[in-house]
């Protein structure tokens, strides 16, 4: 399904029975945790699984600093390790966190969301509208959520896309370019993401919150690409900008 939403304006489906199925749906999901005891929130294997992901995440960083004398060899697995600990903090911590499955108390699910996203150059207002309200509510609608719209022309996720020949190959590129998602995620797409929701109504009254939320995309970049360029350039001796090969007569 394809939808054309050119003034930017906020949709909604429009129920035919007065949200009974989403009614029933929910009496039904509430009523199998509780016939089988489960509990609605994070378990103990959520919890260990979170505390690997961050052990996975902040050892080799401050191995960077306080074990300096590595191979660069080693040096680069450790940065290959933080690579998917940092895929996993948004797959399996920032993600189930944002949807408040942690914890009943919300303050406790909105703080770690906020704590994982410094790590993955993200902020969680935006998450929240991109993921939770589109994604969810208008899965794999074109022109509405903005899980398939693709970050470079060269990728294309719904037949409703405008096609070229070069998308016969994507199944061959595709994994370079979501590569370098991290890198447009943590520069420009945040910016125009909450340009876009402002237009689309997301703001309309919250002008507090708009502004705090611009703040916190400020913030959030300045403290990602210092974590992550500034201070290893600085304090680390492996750096691309600073690493130099020993000479033989070294």
């Amino acid at each position: 399904m394809r939808f054309k939403n050119e003034n930017m304006q906020r949709v909604k489906f429009k129920s035919q029975d007065g949200d009974l199925f989403y009614k029933t749906l929910r009496k039904r999901v509430n009523q199998y945790f509780k016939e089988n005891g489960i509990k609605r929130t994070g378990n103990w294997a959520m919890y260990l699984k979170t505390v690997v992901l961050f052990a996975a995440f902040f050892t080799p960083y401050f191995c960077f600093y306080f074990l300096p004398e590595q191979p660069i060899y080693i040096y680069l697995l450790q940065w290959a390790l933080i690579g998917l600990a940092t895929a996993g903090i948004g797959f399996s911590v920032m993600h189930d966190a944002v949807h408040g499955s942690y914890s009943i108390k919300q303050k406790l699910n909105n703080n770690l969301g906020h704590f994982s996203m410094l790590f993955i150059g993200g902020t969680v207002a935006n998450w929240k509208i991109q993921h939770n309200e589109l994604h969810h509510t208008f899965t794999n609608v074109d022109g509405l959520d903005d899980d398939i719209k693709p970050p470079v022309p060269f990728l294309r996720f719904s037949p409703f896309s405008p096609k070229s020949a070069v998308h016969k190959f994507q199944h061959i590129y595709a994994w370079f370019f979501y590569g370098m998602l991290s890198l447009v995620w943590t520069t420009t797409s945040e910016f125009k993401q909450i340009l876009k929701y402002k237009n689309s109504g997301f703001y309309d009254n919250k002008t507090k919150e708009y502004q705090g939320v611009w703040s916190w995309i400020v913030f959030s970049r300045l403290f990602y690409w210092t974590m992550f360029l500034v201070l290893p350039v600085i304090f680390t001796s492996y750096s691309c900008l600073l690493y130099t090969s020993p000479s033989p007569r070294d």
